[in-house]
């Protein structure tokens, strides 16, 4: 478990420095906020409880919960984090473009490079990652994402769509638990 001293040393050496961990709640956006690259959520504020580590899930895009206002698919991940006795919550997406509907972004295998990164550092601290972007993602970056992703680890998810794709925690029951998606090494 990484204490708040700890958090800092980790975030500058993987090259997080946007990200303050020791802030309870917190986003990366792009200038103009169109663009959302990562957002966190301390899930217990008592230094004394029994929770920790940091779980990570990754969407297909990012709706419009930010650094206050948590959108109901960064809710429905939060509760599975605390329900799995998890200190952190970050979120990532495939695609950076923040919309509420998947048809408001542009799905193709294209990588956002400045985004595909901080999904990369994002996993390096992560003590558990959820792929959890649904079946609407292009196949040929989904499964790039996922092998970069398992490269030195599971990959998780929680459950499989009938197309093999993750399933996208929102409608999920409150007691469904992670499953290997991807194994570490070209599983």
């Amino acid at each position: 478990m990484l204490g708040a001293s700890s958090w800092t040393y980790c975030l500058e050496e993987y090259g997080l420095t946007e990200i303050d961990l020791s802030t309870p709640t917190g986003a990366v956006f792009d200038k103009d906020r169109s663009h959302r690259y990562a957002l966190w959520r301390r899930i217990h504020h008592d230094p004394l409880s029994s929770t920790h580590g940091n779980v990570l899930f990754i969407g297909l895009n990012p709706s419009i919960g930010d650094e206050l206002w948590p959108d109901s698919t960064v809710t429905r991940c939060l509760g599975f984090a605390d329900r799995w006795g998890y200190g952190n919550l970050l979120m990532g997406n495939l695609y950076s473009k923040v919309s509420v509907h998947p048809k408001g972004i542009d799905i193709s295998n294209t990588v956002d490079p400045d985004n595909f990164q901080k999904l990369l550092e994002m996993n390096l601290i992560a003590d558990l990652t959820i792929a959890a972007w649904g079946g609407h993602a292009d196949p040929g970056l989904s499964s790039r994402a996922s092998q970069s992703l398992s490269n030195d680890r599971d990959l998780y998810c929680l459950g499989r769509n009938k197309n093999g794709s993750p399933k996208h925690p929102l409608y999920l029951r409150r007691n469904t638990v992670p499953v290997i998606y991807r194994g570490r090494s070209n599983d």
